[in-house]
């Protein structure tokens, strides 16, 4: 997956916007909240962002949450590893496609 994931340490906020922007896929995870909250009620400000931005969002969601009832293009649960599986394999198999079939064409 090294070539099609990247992973890059905290940037300024304009320049991390820019970035946004450029990316295919971006992940979002909720706060975990089980036995604190009868339900979730953040949604992380990174949404708002990532939609900006414009790419496709893989949300980490807790079950009920506000971010679980947005428009994810990917989503799995907080600690389901199968769940997260199947969503990365989503992202993978889209980039794999992208560059098969020329990105943009």
């Amino acid at each position: 997956m090294a070539d099609v994931v990247h992973v890059r340490s905290a940037l300024p906020h304009h320049e991390y916007l820019a970035l946004a922007r450029r990316m295919d896929w971006l992940v979002v995870t909720d706060a975990t909240t089980h036995g604190t909250f009868s339900r979730n009620p953040y949604l992380p400000s990174k949404y708002a962002d990532y939609r900006g931005a414009g790419a496709k969002i893989w949300g980490i969601v807790e079950p009920g949450s506000v971010l679980s009832t947005e428009s994810l293009d990917a989503t799995s649960l907080i600690g389901d590893a199968a769940g997260a599986r199947r969503a990365l394999d989503l992202v993978v198999g889209a980039a794999h496609d992208d560059a098969d079939h020329g990105a943009g064409d």
